[in-house]
């Protein structure tokens, strides 16, 4: 493209050089429009090459962008799936362990219940102590033992 601006201007150097010698060069002008004429058609060629070329470029470059977004969306949604399964299999898995946690507790105070009114029925004293000496459990024949144990020290 430098080539046919560079021969535009010196033809149209010439055709001002001419012009200033002589005043009548009408078909010498002709003949310089002619030149910059066809000169002027190459260089709109060349730009409309360069112009397809860039609107080849730009599409293939839109197209790539818009490739990129779509892979980012499906692997944002791919990702937000993901996350929410996880949290549907981990309040799942909370659940059922807060059930058998509500479960071992109320076999657990029903075990408590039954020794309590086992050892209500009893009639001989039962107290029972951890490897502390701390009573953790007695009937109340027991405490009424205990406690005649205490008025008598």
């Amino acid at each position: 493209m430098g080539p046919l601006v560079k021969a535009r201007l010196t033809l149209l150097k010439a055709s001002v050089e001419l012009h200033q010698r002589t005043r009548d060069d009408r078909k010498q002008q002709d003949a310089f429009n002619d030149q910059s004429t066809r000169l002027a058609t190459q260089l709109t060629e060349l730009i409309d090459i360069f112009d397809h070329a860039e609107r080849g470029l730009l599409q293939q470059q839109s197209a790539a962008a818009q490739a990129s977004y779509q892979r980012g969306t499906r692997i944002n949604a791919f990702l937000g799936v993901s996350v929410f399964l996880f949290l549907i299999l981990t309040v799942g898995f909370l659940n059922r362990e807060l059930s058998r946690r509500e479960k071992a507790e109320r076999s657990s105070a029903e075990q408590k219940e039954l020794l309590q009114s086992i050892l209500d029925s009893c009639s001989d004293a039962v107290i029972v102590a951890d490897t502390s000496g701390k009573i953790i459990l007695r009937n109340p024949v027991g405490m009424r033992y205990n406690a005649a144990l205490l008025r008598k020290k």
